[in-house]
C-alpha cells in the first residue's frame, strides 16, 4: 500500500472517529459479539497482496519449529554415540570393581 493511500485511509478513519456519537453517560459503548475476532482476522488481510501479515508470521514460525526440530534431532544424534560409550565402560568398572570386592 502507497503511503498515499495509506495516509488518505488514515484521515478518512480519523473524519468517521469524529463523526461518531460519543458514549451514553451512564454506560460505555459495548463492542459487539465476535468483534475482536474480526478485528484480528482483518489484520491478516492486505489488499493487493495474497497474503497478510499474520499468515506471513505463521509461515515463518512453521520453518522455524522445523528448523529448531532438526537441530534437536541432529543434537542428540551426534551426541548419542559418546554418553552410551561412556555408560558402557561406567557399567564395565563398576561390575568390574564389585566382582573383585567380592571374591577377595
Amino acid at each position: 500500500m502507497s503511503t498515499h493511500k495509506r495516509e488518505e485511509s488514515w484521515q478518512r478513519l480519523v473524519a468517521l472517529a469524529r463523526r461518531a456519537p460519543e458514549a451514553p453517560s451512564g454506560r460505555g459503548w459495548e463492542a459487539p459479539p465476535g468483534f475482536a475476532t474480526r478485528v484480528v482476522a482483518l489484520a491478516g488481510v492486505v489488499p493487493g497482496r495474497e497474503r497478510g501479515l499474520i499468515a506471513s508470521l505463521d509461515a515463518f514460525s512453521l520453518r522455524a519449529l522445523g528448523a529448531a526440530s532438526l537441530l534437536a534431532v541432529g543434537t542428540v544424534l551426534a551426541t548419542a554415540n559418546p554418553v552410551l560409550q561412556s555408560l558402557h565402560d561406567e557399567i564395565a568398572v563398576v561390575e568390574v570393581e564389585g566382582v573383585t570386592d567380592l571374591t577377595e
